[in-house]
């Protein structure tokens, strides 16, 4: 996990706090952070796994 953080701190950091929105927003039963922390955090891997897939076909 750290040598995540310190590839990419910026991605580490959306997915962190989009995943702590999306549970906090799950647990409280509130959809709108639920909703917003999953898109958060999956934009942020989907966006990690195309910059993977970028630098790979080079």
């Amino acid at each position: 996990m750290k040598s995540f953080y310190d590839k990419e701190p910026i991605t580490g950091f959306i997915i962190t706090a989009g995943a702590v929105n999306a549970l906090l927003g799950g647990v409280h039963g509130i959809g709108t952070p639920f909703i917003l922390g999953l898109a958060a955090a999956g934009g942020s891997i989907a966006y990690r796994w195309w910059m993977i897939q970028q630098t790979t076909r080079k």
